[in-house]
């Protein structure tokens, strides 16, 4: 790995600009959102606790890909999915959870 790689990894990035607020803004009002449902269908239990926690970890590594984002040429996450925005709709089939347009997650009980 380069060392540019790592000094970006563990540098500080402010979210300086309004679009990038408002893409961490709408990266945790959309896990916000799948958490709610997954504490309201899921049984308490270790996989709910799992579920929720590697939500956390989306989250944040989802904030970490727009924050770490820094050239000004490139579109951001967000502006490249707008076309295709998230969907909370939620169907369940059997044992799994498909979340929206293409984001799939599978939750064993």
């Amino acid at each position: 790995m380069k060392l540019e790689d790592l000094e970006n990894r563990f540098a500080f990035h402010p979210a300086n600009t309004e679009e990038k607020r408002n893409e961490h803004t709408s990266v945790r009002k959309n896990c916000l959102e799948l958490a709610k449902f997954i504490n309201e269908k899921v049984p308490e239990g270790c996989e709910k606790a799992l579920a929720i926690t590697h939500l956390e970890e989306v989250m944040m590594w989802s904030n970490a890909g727009i924050a770490r984002n820094n050239t000004e040429d490139d579109e951001s996450i967000l502006g490249q999915v707008k076309t295709h925005q998230f969907k909370a709709d939620v169907k369940t089939n059997g044992e799994s959870c498909i979340c929206g347009e293409g984001w799939n997650a599978a939750i064993h009980t």
